[in-house]
C-alpha cells in the first residue's frame, strides 16, 4: 500500500431539476472549486445534493439553501425531493474518490422521491478501472445515451463486470468513504452523524454568525437528564420519609408491649433452661473426664504389666552383650593392624611407576612441540624429508633474493640515465633575453619516443625558444652566454616517424640518416622522464622490502634445520610414540589415580585403627550406666503397678453411679423440648448465650421475674394467672411449662407478622425492624439533602464537564491560521449569576409545597428584583445548557482574541471552515486511520463576500491544512489558479442548467 493524498476528483449529478444527462463537475486539483451564477442558477441545489452524497442520513442531515429558507412559501417541503426532475422521477449523485491507498472509489447516492420525501439508496463501486465516471453511468440506447433506474444501472454494470454494492445501513456506507480518506470516521454511531450532519449544515452557510454559534451550542453541548432526574428522586424520597416515620411510631408501640410480657418470661424461660444445661454439662463433663481418666489409667496399668518382665529381659541382654562386644573388638583391632602393614608395602612401587610415565610424557610433549614448530604444515613427513625441505627452500629464499638485489642495480641504472638528459643553461639565457621559450620546457609533456624523433629531426641540435621568428634575432647581438647554433620558431617542432634498426633508431636527413641509440636519454620530454623515474623509485622500494623479506626467510629457514639437528633425539622419540599418545596420557592419570588411591587407603585404614583403639577404651562404662537405670527402673515399675490397681476400682464406683445421674437430666431436657416446641432450639442457643449466670441468685430472680410478669399480665383471663401463682421457682420444668400460655397471649396482642414465625427472638426481630426503619429514615432525610444540594453541584458538574472537552477541542484550532487570523477557539463560559441564584435557591428547595420547576421559575424572578422574572421557563431553569454561554473567537495578528463574528470576507469563511476542521479532526482521532490521512471536503453555499484577496485566505488555509472546498457565490474574483463552473438555468421549453467549466490561471 503506498499512502497517498485521498480527494474527490469528480461529482456527477443526473435527474436533478434542469440537468440534462448527466453532468460530471470536475474538482480542480489544487483546493477549491467554484460555482458561479445569479440566484435560483442551481449552485445551492448542487451543493445541498453533494451534501447527502457524503452523509447520507436524513435524520442527521437536514440541508435547505439559504434561498429557500427565506421563502416562507418552501416551509414544510421536502427540498431534496422538489429538487428531483419530473421528467426523471429519480436522480443520482456519484463521487469519483481517490483514496488514501491510490486505488479508486466510486460512492453514489440514488434518490427516489416517496411520499413527498426523498428516500436514498446508497452504492459503492470499487476500482473501476480505465473507466470514466460518465461512461460507467450511461446506458446506450441505440445512438443515445440513457441513464436508467438504480434496478437497470446495477444489471447493466453487472453485464460488464462491475460490482455495484448497495449499503442497506449509513454506516456501511460511510466505513467505505472512512477507509478511503474522505470521511472522519465510519459514522456507525448516532453522536458521530449528528455532529457531523450539522458541521456540513454550519460549513453550508458559511462563516461564523449568532445562528451558527447557536447550532453549535446546540450539538456540542449534549443534553442531560440528571437534574429532572434528582427532582422526581427529590418528591420520592419526601414521601418515603412520611411513611417511615408513621412505620416507627407502630414499631415502637409493639417493642414496649414485647419487652413488659415476652421479654421477661422468655428471661424466666432461659435461666431455667441455662441451670438446666448447666447441670447437665457439668455432670457429662464430670463423666467425661472420669472415663478419660480409667481409659488412660487401664492403659497405664497395662503398660506397667509388660514393663516389669521386658525390664528384667533387658538387663539379662545387656550383660551378654557388654562380654561379646568387648572380644569382637579386639579381633577388629588386630586386623586394621595388619592392612595398615600391606597397604604401606606397595606405596614405593606406585610412586616409581607415575615417574617414569611422567618422564615419558614430558619426552613425548617437549619432542611434539618442537616438531610441530620445525615442520609446520609437514608434521606428517620424515625427519631426513623435512631437513631436505628446509635446505631446498633455503637456497631457493637465497636465490631469489640475489635476482631481487640485481634487478635493483637495473633500475637504478635506468633512474640514473634518465636523470642525464638536460638541455644547457645557454637556451635559458637565449629564452630570457628574447621573451620565448626554451624547446626543453615547450617539449617537457611529449613521451620519450616522441623526444627522441624531434631531436633526430633536428640532428641532435637541442638548443633553441619557441615563440620567436627570425625577425626577433635583429636586436639580439652574439656572446659567450648564448648558444652558437639553436633553432626557434613560433611553434613547437612536430615529432617524426622513427625507424627501428637493432638498438638504434633512424631518421631521414640531408638526403642520409640521423641514428641515436634506443637506450639514449633524451633532452626533450622532462615530465614523462620524470613520471618514469618515479615509476622505477617505487619499484625500487617494493624490490628493497621483499629481499629483505627473503633474506629473513632464508635466515628462519637455516635456524630451523638448526633446531632440528639439536632436538631430534626427542623429536625421533615423539615420532616413534605419536600414535601412542592417548595412551602416554592415561598412563600417567592411571599412575596417578592408582597412587592417589592407595594413599586414601591407607589413611582409611589408619583412621579404622585409631577408632577401634579409642571404641576399646570406652566400651564397658556405657553398660554398667545402662544395667544400673535399668535396675532402678524395674523397682519403680513393681510399686506403681500395685499402687494403680486400687486407684481404677474406686473409680470405676464413681463413674457407675454419675452415668445414673446423667441419664435422669437427659429426661429432663427432653420434657422440656416438649413444652418450648417449634422455639426449643432458639431458646436452648439464647440460654447458652447468657452473659451472666449465678446459680445460687437464681431462686430469688426468677421469683422477681415472675412476680413482674404476674403485674404486665394483670388485665388476663383468671385461668392464665393461675399458673404463675402455683408455679415452683426452684422447678425448672414448672417455669417451663409458663412459655406455651405466653406465646398464645402475645400472638394476640402483636400485630407484626415475624409474630408467627417459630424459632425467632420476636424482640431482637422488633428491634431490627425498628433499627431498619430508623436506618431507612436516615438514608431517606440525607437523600433529601443531598438532592436538593446536587441540584446546583450538577448543572455546575455539567458546566465544567463541558467546558473540559470544548477546551480540549479548542486546542486542535489554536494552531490554525490563515490570512491575518492565527488561530480559533471555542469558548464555553460559565453564566455564574444564575449559577449564583441556583445554589441559594437548593437550601430553599421544600420550602412551599409546589413542583420544582415552578417553585424554580418564582425562585429566581425574586432573585432578578423584576415583576416579568427572567426569559427562561421553570424547565429551561433546570438545562445545565441555559447556565453557560458559548462562542467562536479568533486571534488576528496584532490584535489578539476577539469574537469571530466581527470577522469578513475570506476570513470568516474560514473561521466557519476552521471550526468544522476542528470537529472533523476531533472525530477522525478516535479512529484507526491517522488524522493526517483524512483530507474532507465542504461546501460553502452563498458566498457573496468572498473576494480576490479572501479567495486567496481560503486557498492557502486549504492547502496548507489538507481540505478540498467547493464555494458558490454570484460571482467570484480568483486570485489562485483554480476551475470555476458558470451556472445558468433556462427554460426554453424546458427547464434546462446550462454549466460551463473554466479554468482560470492566477
Amino acid at each position: 500500500m503506498i499512502p497517498t493524498n485521498p480527494r474527490i476528483d469528480q461529482i456527477a449529478y443526473i435527474g436533478w431539476r434542469g440537468v440534462d444527462g448527466c453532468e460530471v463537475l470536475d474538482l480542480d486539483r489544487g483546493p477549491l472549486t467554484g460555482l458561479v451564477g445569479p440566484t435560483g442558477a442551481g449552485k445551492s441545489t448542487l451543493t445541498m445534493c453533494l451534501g447527502y452524497a457524503l452523509l447520507p442520513d436524513r435524520k442527521a442531515l437536514d440541508i435547505r439553501p439559504i434561498s429557500e429558507v427565506k421563502d416562507a412559501r418552501k416551509a414544510g417541503v421536502d427540498m431534496l425531493a422538489e429538487s428531483i426532475d419530473p421528467r426523471y422521477g429519480y436522480a443520482y449523485v456519484a463521487l469519483d474518490i481517490t483514496t488514501r491507498t491510490g486505488g479508486r472509489l466510486i460512492a453514489g447516492i440514488y434518490v427516489e422521491q416517496v411520499d413527498g420525501r426523498a428516500e436514498f439508496t446508497r452504492w459503492l463501486l470499487r476500482d473501476p478501472k480505465g473507466i470514466a465516471l460518465n461512461a460507467i453511468l450511461a446506458q446506450e440506447d441505440g445512438e443515445d445515451e440513457i441513464f436508467p433506474t438504480f434496478p437497470e444501472f446495477k444489471r447493466h454494470c453487472a453485464t460488464r463486470g462491475l460490482d455495484v454494492s448497495v449499503r442497506k445501513t449509513v454506516g456501511e456506507y460511510c466505513q467505505a468513504l472512512y477507509e478511503a480518506g474522505i470521511l472522519p470516521s465510519g459514522m456507525s454511531m448516532w453522536q458521530d452523524r449528528s455532529l457531523y450532519g450539522s458541521l456540513i449544515e454550519t460549513t453550508f452557510k458559511g462563516g461564523v454568525s449568532n445562528q451558527v454559534v447557536t447550532q453549535l451550542k446546540d450539538y456540542l453541548l449534549p443534553e442531560a437528564t440528571q437534574v429532572s432526574d434528582i427532582v422526581t428522586g427529590l418528591q420520592t424520597c419526601t414521601n418515603e420519609v412520611v411513611m417511615t416515620k408513621n412505620e416507627i411510631v407502630s414499631a415502637e408501640k409493639e417493642l414496649s408491649l414485647l419487652q413488659s410480657t415476652y421479654g421477661v418470661g422468655k428471661e424466666v424461660v432461659l435461666h431455667s433452661l441455662r441451670w438446666m444445661m448447666e447441670s447437665t454439662s457439668g455432670l457429662a463433663e464430670s463423666l467425661r473426664k472420669d472415663k478419660a481418666d480409667m481409659v488412660n489409667m487401664n492403659a497405664a496399668h497395662n503398660q506397667l504389666s509388660e514393663d516389669v518382665p521386658r525390664i528384667g529381659r533387658e538387663i539379662e541382654q545387656a550383660e551378654n552383650t557388654k562380654t561379646t562386644v568387648l572380644k569382637t573388638t579386639l579381633l577388629e583391632l588386630r586386623g586394621a593392624a595388619d592392612n595398615v602393614t600391606e597397604l604401606n608395602g606397595t606405596l614405593a612401587t606406585l610412586s616409581s611407576s607415575l615417574s617414569t610415565s611422567k618422564a615419558n610424557k614430558s619426552t613425548f610433549d617437549q619432542g611434539r612441540k618442537q616438531w610441530q614448530a620445525i615442520a609446520g604444515q609437514h608434521i606428517n613427513q620424515t625427519v631426513e624429508w623435512v631437513r631436505d625441505w628446509l635446505e631446498t627452500h633455503r637456497k631457493a629464499a637465497e636465490q631469489a633474493a640475489f635476482a631481487v638485489a640485481s634487478q635493483m642495480e637495473k633500475l637504478q641504472t635506468e633512474s640514473n640515465r634518465l636523470n642525464s638528459g638536460m638541455a644547457s643553461a645557454l637556451s635559458e639565457k637565449l629564452a630570457e633575453k628574447t621573451g620565448g621559450q626554451t624547446l626543453e620546457n615547450a617539449l617537457g609533456g611529449v613521451s620519450e619516443q616522441e623526444a627522441l624523433s624531434i631531436e633526430l629531426a633536428l640532428c641532435g641540435l637541442t638548443d633553441g625558444i619557441v615563440g620567436i621568428d627570425i625577425n626577433g634575432l635583429s636586436g639580439l647581438h652574439a656572446s659567450d652566454d648564448l648558444p652558437d647554433t639553436f633553432w626557434l620558431g613560433t611553434t613547437s617542432p612536430e615529432p617524426r616517424h622513427l625507424r627501428a634498426a637493432g638498438d638504434w633508431y633512424v631518421s631521414p636527413s640531408a638526403g642520409g640518416y640521423v641514428a641515436t641509440k634506443k637506450d639514449r636519454t633524451p633532452v626533450f620530454g622532462s615530465d614523462a622522464r620524470a613520471a618514469r623515474q618515479k615509476e622505477i623509485l617505487k619499484e625500487i622500494d617494493g624490490q628493497r622490502q621483499k629481499h629483505g623479506e627473503l633474506t629473513l626467510e632464508a635466515e628462519k629457514l637455516d635456524e630451523l634445520k638448526t633446531s632440528l639437528a639439536t632436538h631430534e633425539e626427542r623429536i625421533a622419540y615423539y615420532l616413534a610414540q605419536r600414535d601412542n599418545a592417548l595412551a602416554i596420557d592415561k598412563a600417567v592419570a592411571d599412575a596417578e589415580e592408582a597412587l592417589k588411591d592407595r594413599q586414601e587407603e591407607i589413611a582409611k585404614a589408619e583412621r579404622t585403627r585409631r577408632e577401634i583403639e579409642e571404641k576399646i577404651q570406652g566400651i564397658e562404662e556405657p553398660y554398667e550406666h545402662q544395667l544400673k537405670a535399668l535396675r532402678a527402673d524395674l523397682n519403680a515399675k513393681e510399686q506403681k503397678l500395685e499402687k494403680m490397681g486400687a486407684e481404677i476400682k474406686q473409680l470405676g464406683d464413681k463413674i457407675a453411679a454419675n452415668e445414673k445421674a446423667l441419664v435422669t437430666l437427659q429426661e429432663e431436657e427432653a420434657s422440656a423440648r416438649v413444652l418450648l416446641g417449634g422455639d426449643a432450639d432458639l431458646m436452648f442457643v439464647a440460654a447458652e448465650s447468657l452473659e451472666y449466670f449465678d446459680e445460687a441468685r437464681l431462686p430469688v430472680e426468677q421469683t422477681k421475674r415472675i412476680s413482674a410478669l404476674g403485674v404486665a399480665l394483670q388485665d388476663e383471663m383468671p385461668g392464665r394467672l393461675a399458673i404463675l401463682q402455683d408455679m415452683d421457682p426452684g422447678n425448672r420444668l414448672s417455669t417451663l411449662s409458663l412459655w406455651p400460655i405466653l406465646m398464645g397471649i402475645v400472638r394476640e396482642r402483636v400485630s407484626i407478622d415475624r409474630a408467627e414465625v417459630d424459632g425467632e427472638d420476636m424482640i431482637q426481630v422488633m428491634k431490627e425492624h425498628r433499627a431498619t426503619l430508623g436506618s431507612k429514615l436516615i438514608g431517606h432525610e440525607n437523600e433529601v439533602r443531598i438532592k436538593a444540594r446536587n441540584l446546583h453541584q450538577t448543572v455546575s458538574s455539567q458546566a465544567s464537564t463541558q467546558k473540559r472537552k470544548i477546551d480540549k477541542l479548542s486546542k486542535l484550532g489554536e494552531n490554525i491560521t490563515f490570512g491575518n487570523v492565527t488561530g480559533i477557539r471555542i469558548v464555553l463560559s460559565p453564566r455564574d449569576d444564575m449559577l449564583s441564584v441556583l445554589e441559594g435557591f437548593a437550601e430553599q428547595l421544600f420550602s412551599e409545597k409546589k413542583p420544582v420547576d415552578a417553585a424554580l421559575k418564582e425562585w429566581f424572578d425574586a432573585a432578578s428584583g423584576k415583576e416579568e422574572g427572567i426569559s427562561l421557563t421553570g424547565e429551561q431553569l433546570l438545562d445545565y445548557r441555559n447556565y453557560v454561554d458559548l462562542s467562536i473567537e479568533a486571534c488576528r495578528k496584532g490584535s489578539g482574541w476577539a469574537p469571530a463574528a466581527s470577522l469578513s470576507g475570506g476570513e470568516s469563511i474560514g473561521s466557519g471552515l476552521a471550526i468544522a476542521l476542528m470537529l472533523t479532526r476531533s472525530i477522525a482521532a478516535k479512529g484507526e486511520i491517522k488524522v493526517d490521512q483524512i483530507f474532507p471536503l465542504f461546501a460553502v453555499d452563498e458566498a457573496h463576500r468572498l473576494d480576490g484577496s479572501g479567495h486567496a485566505v481560503i486557498v492557502d488555509f486549504a492547502k496548507r491544512e489538507g481540505f478540498q472546498v467547493i464555494v458558490a457565490a454570484p460571482e467570484l474574483t480568483p486570485s489562485y489558479s483554480c476551475i470555476l463552473y458558470a451556472l445558468n438555468r433556462v427554460f426554453d421549453p424546458h427547464e434546462r442548467l446550462i454549466v460551463r467549466g473554466i479554468k482560470v490561471a492566477a
